[in-house]
């Protein structure tokens, strides 16, 4: 072997050439696959970013008879987006849309159609054939074949992604429909990589041939759903029911440091409500936007310090931001897990993405409505005379407290036991002690009533308005003096039963939340 190389490279300075080459081949290769054959360039990864922009009902109506919609004003709402994203494919598209009726999306498939791109669309049963069959039998008249997934398989088919040319995938939470486009926040993503759209088109494949992606021995190995690429971004794109969407949300929000931000048009799964309140718990700064609540969802997070509200106007969005860099979207809703077909796509290291969608929730989050209103004062009153079979005294057991020098600590909890019936409401007394304190937190007092073995806080009642407790601090250098505040709290008071005070600090200069005390009456409810 070596007599071959002198023979071939016979001077020194052609062998030295020689292995310099070779070294840099063996670079390039370890750059372009990496450590598995997933690994990109950075140079073949690109992400945007699509926001609907809502508008009341009646504008809406008014922007209908007054504008063509099919019109592409701006590139940077969806229906736009989509559409010139169909209108760049050259061979293939698979379109994968639950809901879906934009005259301006059904116009660039039938042109694709028209300019001999192949065409395959998938879509729920109930929406081709019930609800909106008008965009649909455009695209059959066409030529175009249109299938449905639950008829197939039956089970619902809530997807909303598109793969162009096997290059490049749209997805999110936004359908390709009016409601989605003008009257309901959404976003949807529209990302450039071979990996990824592989991975997408292998899901489509399964939808679009009746094959069931759950229950497989072939179900993608997570390696073979992941795309990690040179720049540092991740990709890895979650089947569900396949998977459970609440535990590959619930895994990225326990990796969370800093901050979770989240728009959830449905909340109430319950592994993901507790990875929020345990976030809160241990320091990190949660906020989030809601819709509709489940489980008493938004009452479980207020109480436990989440600065949770809602929107003024319809809530469709299914995304979350952890630490400024990582975002977890798609069709699937946190509400639980349910025997849709969804996909949940996680985005790790993109920072101009994340800013992207952190942008857009602040620009909702500062118009929206607080759950737990930022509190109220109200004047304290006497504490209540105790008296056999009516007004009970209790000493509060404390469940968490992480009290600063100078915090408020539940001190008593006063029920009427006459009035403990089966959804009433049910007066309760809170005595508090209020110490002068330097910390400059706003203090805030909640009661409420759930189940004592309740580890989310499933059927908290409506905890009405916080009291805030400052004004009521004893003056400086003076001992702590105890008020009393009267709660009326509408409850469901059944067997194991309990009620509860609890105690959030605010710091007004950060706006972080936390959780001062936990309180709980020690008896069950009769």
């Amino acid at each position: 072997m070596r007599r071959y190389i002198s023979k071939l490279f016979p001077s020194r300075r052609l062998r030295l050439m020689a292995i310099s080459c070779f070294a840099a081949l063996a670079l390039s290769g370890y750059l372009f696959f990496g450590l598995n054959s997933k690994t990109r360039r950075s140079r073949d990864y690109s992400s945007e970013a699509f926001f609907t922009q809502p508008v009341p009902v009646e504008q809406y109506e008014a922007i209908k008879s007054s504008e063509d919609l099919t019109a592409e004003k701006d590139p940077r709402l969806p229906r736009v987006g989509l559409a010139q994203f169909i209108r760049t494919a050259e061979d293939e598209i698979s379109f994968c849309m639950f809901r879906f009726d934009l005259a301006i999306v059904v116009d660039a498939l039938v042109d694709a159609h028209h300019r001999g791109v192949r065409i395959r669309v998938l879509t729920d049963q109930d929406f081709k054939f019930a609800y909106w069959p008008s965009a649909f039998n455009a695209l059959e008249d066409a030529g175009i074949e249109v299938r449905t997934a639950n008829w197939i398989m039956n089970r619902p088919m809530h997807n909303k992604f598109v793969v162009v040319d096997q290059k490049s995938v749209w997805t999110g939470d936004w359908n390709a429909h009016q409601a989605d486009e003008f009257l309901a926040h959404h976003s949807a993503l529209k990302i450039t990589d071979l990996g990824l759209a592989s991975i997408y088109s292998d899901y489509f494949n399964r939808l679009y041939e009746g094959i069931p992606p759950e229950g497989l021995r072939d179900y993608p190995k997570e390696e073979e759903r992941s795309v990690r690429l040179g720049n540092g971004v991740l990709l890895r794109v979650h089947y569900i029911p396949a998977e459970s969407g609440s535990q590959v949300v619930a895994r990225e929000l326990a990796k969370a440091e800093k901050e979770i931000v989240f728009a959830e048009a449905y909340l109430g799964d319950l592994q993901v409500l507790n990875e929020l309140a345990h976030a809160s718990w241990r320091g990190v700064a949660v906020r989030g936007l809601y819709q509709n609540s489940t489980k008493n969802a938004a009452a479980s997070l207020a109480i436990r310090g989440v600065d949770i509200r809602r929107p003024l106007l319809f809530l469709g969005s299914k995304y979350i931001v952890i630490d400024g860099r990582t975002v977890v979207t798609g069709s699937w809703n946190a509400s639980a897990d349910h025997p849709d077909y969804d996909n949940l796509i996680v985005i790790k290291g993109d920072i101009g993405l994340s800013q992207d969608f952190l942008m857009n929730f602040d620009a909702m989050f500062s118009d929206a409505v607080p759950y737990l209103n930022p509190g109220v004062e109200r004047e304290p009153v006497e504490p209540p005379e105790t008296s056999e079979g009516g007004i009970e005294r209790f000493d509060p057991t404390p469940i968490h407290v992480d009290a600063s020098p100078g915090s408020p600590v539940v001190e008593a909890i006063y029920v009427d036991r006459s009035q403990m019936i089966l959804d009433q409401s049910v007066e309760v007394w809170v005595e508090v002690s209020v110490a002068h304190g330097d910390s400059g937190e706003q203090y805030r007092l909640v009661c409420y009533a759930a189940p004592r073995f309740s580890k989310y806080g499933e059927g908290i009642a409506d905890a009405g308005s916080p009291v805030v407790l400052n004004p009521w601090a004893a003056s400086a250098g003076q001992p702590p003096r105890s008020v009393v505040f009267k709660f009326a709290c509408r409850t469901t008071l059944g067997p194991q039963w309990q009620l509860y005070a609890r105690i959030i600090a605010k710091d007004p200069r950060t706006g972080r939340q936390r959780e001062v005390g936990l309180y709980e009456a020690p008896f069950f409810a009769k």
